[in-house]
């Protein structure tokens, strides 16, 4: 398989115990779409403060027509990748076969894409409490989940009776 920006080879390595493909000139990393959740969840890496701000500054909704427009062929079927907001909103754009070959992350994409990853699991694990409390609180016992029983419970009657005819 060939580097999708560069053309040249790619590696064939592993990272975190992941089979991925790795371009010696641009640091490209080729992986299954499966792996990404693997390897951003199980890294053996600590990540420093400055590229956690870094990579959060990253953060936007959507893609710019640049980002659209990028679309480097899949090293497996050669067909355009598509680009993708990592995460719906991270702003760390990587590109994915539209045949679900994998994943291609440019230099750098899959380190802010497990930073980005470990700063939302520890607000998760911070704030995790607070946020149930408040979910609970906004999501009142309401007429809607009330009537909806009710519902079910006059549906559940008609069909028992229809059964017993």
């Amino acid at each position: 398989m060939k580097c999708p920006r560069c053309q040249i080879a790619l590696i064939a390595t592993t990272q975190d115990h992941i089979a991925i493909s790795k371009c010696s000139k641009c640091d490209g990393v080729w992986l299954h779409q499966e792996d990404l959740n693997t390897l951003i969840h199980f890294h053996e890496k600590n990540f420093s403060v400055d590229l956690i701000q870094k990579t959060l500054k990253l953060a936007h909704a959507g893609l710019t027509d640049a980002e659209k427009a990028d679309t480097p062929a899949c090293p497996q079927c050669n067909a355009p990748m598509a680009a993708m907001n990592y995460n719906y909103s991270s702003g760390i754009i990587i590109n994915t076969c539209l045949s679900h070959h994998g994943l291609w992350l440019d230099h750098d994409e899959l380190i802010e894409a497990e930073a980005s990853m470990d700063y939302w699991d520890e607000q998760k694990k911070a704030h995790d409490k607070e946020w149930r409390e408040l979910v609970d609180k906004r999501a009142p016992a309401t007429p809607t989940s009330q009537g909806l029983n009710r519902i079910g419970s006059l549906l559940s009657g008609l069909f028992s009776k229809n059964t017993r005819l």
